[in-house]
């Protein structure tokens, strides 16, 4: 897999290398407990989004016979919609992030009973 660091420089990686566990069970980081404040610099965090898209789009490259197989494509499908449309909605990644995916995006946005096309958007 190809990722592009905060330089720009254009690195090979694999799926393991991209981890984001230790962020998001942290609670110095990801505050899960009521009435624990967010930090100032959560929104700077936003490259685990664009690590998840990575992750996302690994399990469909190198994956989807096997969850196909287990039947768990509509799950996966809905995951993939649902981080699309809340990464669009709050502008968390810019669109050359996810423009890998655009096909997919552009099918389970039209499928009937999925999100509209302009949702999409």
């Amino acid at each position: 897999y190809y990722w592009y660091d905060e330089r720009g420089k254009k690195a090979k990686c694999t799926a393991p290398s991209i981890s984001v566990q230790k962020p998001v069970t942290n609670e110095d980081v990801f505050p899960t407990k009521y009435g624990r404040e967010f930090p100032s610099s959560f929104m700077s965090l936003g490259k685990i989004c664009t690590y998840l898209c990575h992750v996302l789009d690994h399990i469909y490259r190198a994956h989807l016979k096997t969850t196909l197989a287990l039947e768990l494509h509509s799950h996966l499908n809905t995951l993939y919609i649902h981080f699309i449309l809340f990464t669009r909605e709050f502008n968390l990644l810019d669109a050359k992030e996810t423009a890998v995916m655009d096909d997919l995006t552009e099918v389970l946005c039209s499928s009937p009973g999925g999100p509209t096309p302009a949702a999409c958007s």
